[in-house]
């Protein structure tokens, strides 16, 4: 909805002064593509991350023989929290920096000792 825009002239005017008058906040209107976003991030800021690797079953030929490789935890950024972030900030009409904060990334797959 078109705050003070989508009713007749007086009710319009109305609407508006009550707002100024009264303090109200009204969200503004808008569309965020976030998958685009994110897309975007992950090509200006991917380099900068460590990825974590899960442990791995492989196989020695010449040992006729299983082994596991160790998992190693890395670190990348929280796009998600950030796409949020700008979300929040958007809706309020606030142009204030967003960090883009980097986690710890464990692995889904651990070696057993």
């Amino acid at each position: 909805m078109d705050f003070g825009r989508d009713q007749g002239i007086f009710i319009n005017l109305k609407n508006r002064l009550a707002a100024l008058i009264f303090n109200q906040s009204i969200d503004a209107a808008y569309t965020l593509n976030e998958s685009e976003i994110k897309k975007e991030l992950l090509v200006n800021f991917s380099q900068l991350e460590n990825p974590g690797k899960d442990a791995e079953l492989n196989y020695d030929s010449k040992k006729s023989s299983f082994f596991v490789t160790p998992e190693k935890s890395g670190k990348g950024f929280d796009y998600d929290r950030s796409i949020k972030q700008l979300d929040f900030n958007l809706s309020r009409l606030d142009n204030s920096a967003i960090q883009l904060n980097l986690v710890e990334q464990l692995p889904k797959l651990r070696q057993l000792l």
